[in-house]
């Protein structure tokens, strides 16, 4: 299983501060299945591309900022979800 640790809006959001899914897929998909099963598919992408001002750490490394969307997340991996919006 993959842990998911949420922060700010998103764990606001998903009333939770982790969960566990089902690893071995494409990271894209883990993010499609978090933002459908907490509503925070705003808090996730924006305009159909994962937002930029999201960090999401994969055991340690940005993998969104690397661009590995689409590579496929172990089932050990822990998966930090943060936002680094502010509002003004």
């Amino acid at each position: 299983m993959v842990t998911v640790i949420f922060y700010g809006d998103i764990k606001q959001r998903a009333g939770t501060e982790k969960v566990e899914i089902r690893g071995n897929r494409p990271l894209i998909e883990i993010l499609t299945e978090i933002s459908e099963r907490f509503n925070a598919k705003d808090l996730i992408f924006r305009e159909g591309r994962v937002r930029g001002e999201l960090l999401i750490i994969v055991n340690g490394s940005d993998w969104n900022s690397l661009g590995l969307l689409d590579k496929p997340v172990g089932d050990d991996a822990t998966v930090k979800l943060v936002p680094i919006w502010h509002g003004g």
